[in-house]
């Protein structure tokens, strides 16, 4: 039987190889020409980071095998958080929910698999393809084969994590040698029920019998495959709470974006938080009245701060499951159904989703140009989750039995990481949170917000107390210490760039309107030179038609002279 495969190598072909990246490029360019020998269709996707791969980079003799790199990413939008690698799998991911392959073969090395198995859990991939992954030990045995410290930085933790999911999760986890399960083991990785010893090509000779004895096996697995089956039934209904206060010149757009989401079966809740200010109070009745017809609830509060309010309305709330929504941001059409039908698939807790960040207008899904800055939430990685907010934003999805459990936001005067602080507890605590891998709303970036204003050292010792309860003394100051070198130092850097985006995004405005004025003074000017041109006609007719009537006359009065 004939399947579509895709191997996924992890490197630029003309790079240059020592000992770790040498063995991962025999095996996967081995595997792809043993595959093809087989009578297998094979593509071979080289998934590397930087911005160009090279028109003349030459390309692995391999007869038969379709050999593409992977598109190069669109626009200059910065991503947080600021991960080569989570980038990189981002853009697998994409490639991958564009074409539809029977089996897709992965290297733990890199991460490259994981945001497309977070996309095959939640949203599914085109013809539901069985997915392996070979183990290697990733960064972390690379770190130890080189005798090397891990660097400890966000990258390097949120790069391990993606390692480890990207076996945990895999349908087939195909492990080079036995020692090498015994390795993961030793290390807390976690591996699928299914998984089987296999040689790695291009370093054992014995690898073209024993993948020749499994392949059949392999190929039964194509009508079964173990990933989330689509939902059957309809999806569950949901209610939106939502935060107000003083924001009266956002909501109205925010609740125009739930008015127009392609899900039918959700209802509203908005709690004004003691709003002040008296246009966003008048604003506030007015919505009111105006989505009173959809049952919409509109309630007011004193105020006790955006998380109080947020209780407040999941408190409310009739149906079984909540999203959260602040009332700046705005959703896309398929937020409510995506994240509705990915809880139902995933079987989730919880999930948060990628997002795009905006300042000004509200985006246009068709100009890249609208948005600064991508989120690309990692999910449960409590290591780089001490560090900075990888959990994903309050714009979540999660079953109300388990919010009200954890006991909803926390609500501390003067909190503003409250997202932050309350994803990490839901992880910590052992709830399953995953990630939709796709934009679906966008999130207004205000210079002046809240979280922008609160004591952000307090803050993040708030969001990091259960872990450093349960740690030991000097633990503890080890910790803080290790805070201290990449912690607040990032977070000022994110905020730098997200700044430095923001003045691009301006002047990127300013000068599109600079050049659309050039273009409407051209058009003007274009205008004028037709009119004067039609006028010069004219004013030539008028002379020719006066000098004949001249010499009319001079023939009437002198006659022939």
């Amino acid at each position: 039987m004939q399947a579509r495969h895709c191997v996924v190598a992890p490197f630029h072909p003309a790079a240059a190889s020592d000992e770790w990246l040498e063995l991962i490029r025999a095996h996967c360019l081995g595997l792809a020409t043993w595959l093809q020998s087989q009578g297998q269709k094979v593509t071979l996707l080289f998934a590397f980071g930087g911005e160009s791969h090279g028109e003349d980079t030459p390309l692995p003799l391999i007869a038969g095998v379709e050999q593409s790199f992977l598109p190069l990413p669109e626009g200059t939008h910065l991503h947080l958080p600021p991960c080569v690698n989570l980038e990189l799998s981002v853009r697998v991911a994409d490639f991958l929910g564009t074409r539809e392959f029977d089996f897709i073969h992965f290297q733990d090395w890199k991460s490259t698999g994981f945001v497309a198995l977070q996309r095959r859990r939640t949203l599914g991939l085109p013809g539901g393809p069985v997915i392996t992954t070979t183990l290697h030990g990733g960064t972390e045995r690379e770190m130890e084969s080189l005798r090397c410290f891990p660097a400890g930085t966000v990258d390097h933790l949120v790069n391990g994590h993606g390692e480890r999911w990207s076996i945990q999760h895999a349908d087939v986890a195909i492990l080079p040698a036995g020692e090498m399960e015994n390795w993961g083991h030793e290390h807390h990785w976690e591996f699928p029920i299914t998984r089987v010893t296999l040689p790695l090509f291009g370093t054992d000779q014995r690898a073209d019998t024993a993948w020749a004895s499994w392949l059949p096996a392999l190929l039964e697995m194509r009508p079964r495959s173990f990933g989330p089956a689509a939902p059957a039934e309809a999806p569950p209904k949901l209610t939106v709470c939502m935060a107000h206060h003083n924001h009266g010149a956002y909501l109205a757009a925010a609740l125009e974006s739930l008015s127009a989401q392609t899900l039918s079966s959700f209802t509203v809740i908005v709690v004004d938080d003691g709003s002040t200010d008296a246009e966003s109070i008048e604003t506030f009745s007015a919505l009111e009245s105006q989505h009173e017809h959809r049952g919409w609830k509109f309630i007011r509060s004193i105020n006790r701060g955006a998380s109080g309010a947020r209780n407040h309305a999941a408190r409310q709330a009739p149906t079984q499951h909540l999203v959260f929504m602040d009332s700046d941001n705005i959703a896309r059409p398929e937020m409510l159904e995506i994240l509705s039908q990915s809880l139902h698939r995933s079987g989730a807790d919880a999930l948060t989703c990628h997002f795009q960040l905006f300042a000004g207008e509200v985006p246009s899904p068709t100009r890249a140009d609208s948005w600064f800055a991508e989120y690309h939430a990692v999910g449960p990685c409590l290591e780089a989750g001490f560090l900075t907010n990888v959990f994903g934003d309050t714009n979540f999805i999660i079953r109300s039995e388990v919010f009200h459990k954890l006991g909803g936001f926390r609500e501390l005067p003067g909190f503003s990481l409250e997202d932050w602080d309350f994803l990490s507890r839901l992880v910590h605590s052992g709830h399953d949170l995953e990630v939709v891998p796709q934009s679906l709303f966008y999130y207004r970036h205000l210079s002046d917000s809240f979280s922008r204003r609160g004591a952000f050292h307090t803050n993040h010792l708030r969001v990091i107390q259960p872990m450093m309860d349960a740690s030991p003394l000097w633990v503890k100051r080890a910790l803080l210490a290790w805070f201290g070198s990449e912690g607040p130092g990032q977070f000022g850097r994110q905020q730098g760039y997200l700044q430095l985006q923001e003045k691009i995004a301006s002047l990127t405005a300013q000068v599109e309107r600079l050049q659309q004025e050039r273009a409407e003074d051209k058009e003007r000017l274009k205008s004028a030179k037709e009119k004067a041109s039609r006028l010069r006609d004219k004013l030539q007719a008028e002379k020719t038609r006066t000098s004949k009537f001249g010499h009319k006359l001079r023939r009437l009065f002198f006659g022939g002279q």
